[in-house]
């Protein structure tokens, strides 16, 4: 792929290098300086008529500087290819009604990036891991669509009120449709190519999967030491050899920092592309993996907070079709509701499959969404939901993934007007005692306890499926569940509790 990227880069800078020169002849540099005097005059005018853009990051591109404006339009189809993500600044581009001049807007300046937040203050700890892992989100994202960034920089991230970060500018981005597109931006790598930030092979108009990660690990390293480990890549890979000197790690320059940040750092910032984090999630499952150690309380609230953190709170109610959850699931129509979340038909956008998914309330308790996954995780059986997997939301919000039923449940059949052929409830009863027995004879055994029409779903008039896993328990739990009527007299005793 790399090399591919390369030879595609590499056609297409020598294509606009041809352009360029023949635009750069003296007769036309005279009027272009003459024209730039008059349109500079009049975006400023525009820009103080227009409320809009004053104070927001704005661009205005001469028509004639066909450099500029193709980093601003590449920028437009990157997040058209890509849409909306919490992780990613967005941006509203706009052409003037005359076409001279091109408008890339945001509501940020650049007051509040990184780089000018960092002179003026200092980060805790948390804050600078919530910076890294909101920017490998963002990447991740990014990588969903194919979409590389290519100048991940404290220049291009920016703070954002609730302490997390976005990232920003993908005027330098490469993607799958540059290899078909009218216009490049390779030339244009000329200023970032040299920049400590960049992968080595970006100087070779090269890419690979994780040509980024490099570029966040020098970021890391700067949020946790406080200077850059190199002036320059060239430098990096001709004279340190391409690898962090122990002396040069940041626990041995910061004492007290997790030597885990060590291998975070060192794992990114290498020369060869083969020896890096494969991928954004890689590095996001790695912190997560030392910043939430499994079982632990404050782990799972350290995991949420700093790994999946919320410019604004988001309800499950204010959740809808369209919606975006997870950097693989997009909702769909809402298929069910119930006392501890709703839920959706969802498309997983890698594979183009549908599955159901269940969004637990934020006041739902852990525990009701463990129990679903410790019931599910490895029941297989045609008459039990299949379980995929859970998560948890961009959102914050506890999410499990199972398989999408097509048809409803039974309650129209024991309140409503409905009715079903003799031969349908003896199935019934057949395949709901035959997903009993697995149930059950699992060790330790695993109740539903909340058995009734509302939980169990005919599926395309072909089977019958139990579902909602919510309450479910072992043995050992004698807590009240169930649903009257359908509740068994006999498991009720005298204490508030129940024998199963």
């Amino acid at each position: 792929m790399r090399g591919t990227i390369g030879a595609i880069l590499g056609v297409a800078g020598t294509a606009a290098s041809g352009i360029m020169s023949a635009v750069n002849n003296k007769k036309r540099e005279r009027q272009a300086q003459a024209e730039s005097a008059r349109q500079i005059a009049r975006a400023e005018a525009l820009a103080n008529e227009d409320p809009m853009l004053r104070g927001s990051n704005q661009k205005l591109m001469r028509e004639y500087d066909r450099k500029a404006h193709e980093q601003v339009e590449n920028a437009r189809n990157a997040q058209d290819k890509m849409g909306a993500c919490r992780y990613i600044l967005p941006t509203e581009f706009s052409t003037s009604e005359d076409g001279c001049f091109f408008y890339a807007k945001t509501s940020f300046s650049d007051e509040q990036s990184l780089r000018v937040v960092a002179h003026k203050r200092s980060f805790t700890e948390h804050e600078k891991f919530h910076i890294i892992s909101d920017v490998a989100t963002a990447l991740d994202f990014a990588y969903s669509y194919c979409v590389f960034h290519r100048a991940v920089s404290r220049d291009n991230i920016f703070i954002l009120p609730d302490g997390g970060a976005s990232l920003a500018n993908f005027d330098f981005s490469w993607f799958p449709e540059h290899s078909d597109a009218q216009y490049t931006v390779a030339d244009d790598l000329a200023g970032v190519k040299e920049s400590p930030y960049t992968a080595p092979e970006i100087a070779v108009n090269d890419l690979s999967a994780s040509s980024d990660i490099f570029s966040l690990g020098v970021v890391a390293y700067e949020l946790f030491v406080g200077k850059l480990p190199f002036e320059s890549t060239s430098f990096f890979c001709a004279s340190m050899g391409g690898l962090l000197p122990q002396e040069l790690l940041p626990s041995a320059i910061v004492p007290g920092l997790p030597k885990w940040v060590d291998t975070l750092v060192s794992k990114a910032v290498v020369d060869s592309p083969d020896k890096r984090w494969a991928s954004a999630r890689e590095l996001l499952d790695f912190l997560k993996e030392h910043l939430a150690p499994a079982g632990s309380e404050r782990g799972q609230q350290d995991l949420q907070s700093v790994c999946l953190p919320a410019s604004t709170v988001v309800y499950l109610k204010d959740l809808k079709p369209g919606d975006r959850i997870s950097n693989d699931l997009v909702l769909y129509d809402e298929i069910g509701h119930g006392t501890f979340g709703r839920v959706f038909k969802a498309k997983h956008v890698f594979n183009e499959k549908y599955f159901a998914v269940k969004l637990f309330d934020r006041d739902t308790p852990f525990e009701a969404a463990k129990c679903e996954y410790d019931a599910l995780a490895n029941l297989q059986h045609p008459n039990i939901v299949k379980y995929e997997y859970n998560g948890i939301s961009h959102q914050g919000l506890f999410y499990t993934l199972m398989e999408l039923l097509e048809g409803e449940n039974l309650g129209g059949y024991v309140s409503g007007n409905k009715s079903m052929p003799v031969r349908f409830v003896f199935l019934l009863a057949r395949q709901m005692l035959s997903a009993l027995v697995e149930m059950q004879s699992r060790t330790p055994p695993i109740f539903h306890r909340d058995i009734k029409p509302q939980n169990i779903v005919w599926d395309r008039g072909e089977r019958f499926v139990l579902i909602d896993f919510n309450i479910s328990a072992t043995v050992d739990n004698h807590s009240i569940a169930g649903t009257k009527p359908f509740v068994a007299p006999d498991l009720m005793t005298d204490g508030g509790k129940m024998t199963w």
